[in-house]
């Protein structure tokens, strides 16, 4: 698996590393976190709210936040494409914030009296898209227990939301929550894309960086089984799918030919039987 096709994941994770370890560098880390008193009651420091996704206090949750990043958010943005992935990222992180900060509020009196410095809820966010619409390569029976192929991504994912409790479990609870809303068009949000102005830039000012994205036309058999990721139909396929069923989402048509083993034929008759 690699981050071929997915630019915004690769420039938020390499961004994410940065961020994380200048801040450490320099010893500020606690101006990452949003303690609701007295840095924003009384000091009105609201520029902390905004800075507090854009690193973790810490190397541990830098490490399980990559490796939950790496294996959801590169399937998620090929699924959705960049400009949606992209469009999607900015979508939940303004409601994650103005959720965060209400939950702040209602539990101002428990021992939830600030942020975390993280993108919790953004990664927490990205990892609901994924197992909502990345379908399983296998599972199996432990002791009459179903396990699945995201059985590894669960545990990681626990840890990490658990690394600051209760504070890292309420806002990763607010991620998700923010992500079933964009899931169910609340006000509209799907529609939103980024502008073409703004899509332009990005890829002037970032490209040199991250260097050249382009999807690959097969995925690697041997890591798909050694990291349980789904394979990746090619823009073709997805473009002859999409043709055929105009009312279908992209991800629809993704999920369908990953279900059928990249079969367009298949692909079809699963679309049309659904």
């Amino acid at each position: 698996m690699s981050f071929a096709g997915a630019p915004i994941s690769k420039a938020f994770i390499i961004g994410l590393g940065c961020t994380t370890l200048g801040a450490a560098a320099t010893g500020r880390q606690y101006l990452l976190d949003v303690p609701l008193s007295p840095h924003l009651t009384r000091d009105h420091q609201f520029w902390r709210i905004p800075l507090h996704h854009l690193a973790y206090a810490n190397s541990s949750e830098l490490f399980l936040g990559i490796i939950v990043l790496f294996f959801t958010a590169v399937s998620v943005e090929r699924m959705f494409g960049s400009v949606k992935f992209g469009s999607f990222l900015v979508v939940v992180t303004a409601l994650s914030t103005v959720l965060e900060l209400v939950v702040l509020l209602l539990f101002a009196k428990t021992s939830f009296t600030k942020l975390p410095a993280g993108p919790f809820a953004i990664t927490c966010a990205i990892a609901y898209q994924y197992i909502r619409i990345v379908p399983s390569t296998f599972h199996w029976k432990f002791f009459s227990i179903d396990v699945s192929s995201n059985f590894g991504l669960y545990v990681v994912l626990s840890q990490l939301v658990t690394s600051q409790t209760p504070s890292t479990i309420l806002v990763s609870l607010v991620g998700i929550l923010s992500s079933y809303l964009y899931r169910a068009n609340f006000l509209r949000v799907r529609s939103y894309r980024l502008s073409g102005g703004m899509v332009f830039l990005l890829s002037k000012l970032f490209a040199p960086l991250i260097g050249d994205m382009a999807a690959p036309p097969r995925a690697n058999t041997l890591a798909r089984g050694l990291t349980g990721a789904p394979a990746q139909p090619t823009t073709a396929q997805i473009e002859q799918l999409s043709a055929m069923f105009p009312n279908s989402s992209r991800e629809a048509v993704v999920g369908a030919l990953q279900r059928s083993q990249m079969d367009v034929n298949r692909a079809a008759e699963a679309l049309l039987s659904g």
